[in-house]
């Protein structure tokens, strides 16, 4: 590739994203305004109140569950990246990436830039913690890959409500997924270089990528059971349903670095389970309850813990 299209590349990159962005939050929002035109903003303050402790307390273990899992994510990708670090700075490095870095969208750029203010206090460059963020995105993308691949294979009428499409179909590109995602596999089970347009790239060993991509599909199960828990019983989802369009959602989110993948799921639930009028105001409210538990609550922690590392550095500095 040539300077000049590496430039051209590197200067349409940023309009390209926020264009992505918009026109996937005006489709949720879309999406979100023909789903809520009849349903009564006091009957969703009502579900609220009405969620209960039981609910509350499973729906923050499976958050639990989610953060656990993407802390053991970092601790490979630290490895990975040939960058080990012990265990409890893995953990805290890897939730204030995630808790803050997902929540205020572009997670990429924002979750490197937090993963190095911790990092380099451990003697990390900045090249490590590139390596590092590559590692986690790149196998948190084949995880989703592989799980869009399960639920075409598995529920290839998910999408039966808004977008018509032969079943053969649906599988036939989810076989396809699944071959692609276990080729990248394979490729780290021989731990060779690969020559990529003139470019020499060294791949991961496959006994760090797999524990990996496992812990990204536990995140993403744990965060999809979240949700379930919080849904009203009268809608009748199941949980390979709700996981299903889960990850799509988030693969939308990530795609077009929307906050949080904001409304995407939300819009995508509504459409696609299309509650009656009696269950629309309970499935909004569960669902205004799983953003403030699974994101909002993290986040408040991410920020406390982010404050912490600060004045860690700061103590550290030279006077």
């Amino acid at each position: 590739m040539t300077a000049r299209r590496r430039t051209l590349i590197r200067r349409l990159r940023t309009p390209l994203s926020l264009l992505l962005s918009l026109m996937v939050v005006g489709l949720a929002g879309y999406g979100l305004h023909g789903a809520l035109r009849h349903v009564d903003l006091k009957a969703v303050l009502a579900a609220l109140r009405g969620v209960g402790a039981h609910e509350i307390g499973i729906t923050l273990l499976f958050t639990g569950g989610s953060f656990l899992a993407i802390v053991g994510q970092e601790y490979f990708a630290l490895k990975t990246a040939g960058r080990p670090l012990p265990f409890p700075v893995a953990a805290l490095g890897g939730f204030i990436a995630q808790s803050i870095g997902h929540s205020s969208g572009f997670s990429v750029a924002v979750g490197g830039g937090l993963r190095y203010r911790l990092y380099s206090l451990f003697g990390a460059r900045f090249s490590e913690v590139a390596k590092v963020q590559a590692s986690f995105s790149g196998t948190l993308g084949l995880a989703l890959a592989l799980q869009i691949a399960a639920a075409m294979l598995l529920h290839p009428g998910l999408l039966d409500h808004e977008v018509t499409l032969p079943h053969s179909l649906t599988r036939d590109i989810g076989i396809g997924l699944a071959l692609v995602g276990f080729a990248i596999l394979a490729i780290t089970i021989r731990h060779k270089p690969l020559d990529l347009f003139g470019r020499r790239i060294e791949t991961p060993p496959f006994r760090f990528v797999a524990p990996q991509v496992l812990c990204s599909v536990i995140d993403i199960a744990c965060l999809a059971a979240a949700a379930y828990t919080l849904l009203p019983a009268g809608l009748h989802a199941d949980y390979p349903t709700v996981l299903g369009i889960a990850v799509v959602s988030l693969t939308l989110g990530i795609a077009s670095s929307v906050p949080g993948g904001l409304g995407v799921f939300e819009s995508s639930v509504l459409l696609l389970m299309a509650p009656s009028a009696a269950l629309a105001a309970p499935t909004v409210g569960a669902l205004v309850a799983f953003r403030a538990l699974y994101y909002l609550v993290p986040l408040a922690l991410g920020l406390v813990a982010l404050g912490v590392v600060e004045l860690w550095r700061r103590r550290r500095m030279p006077t």
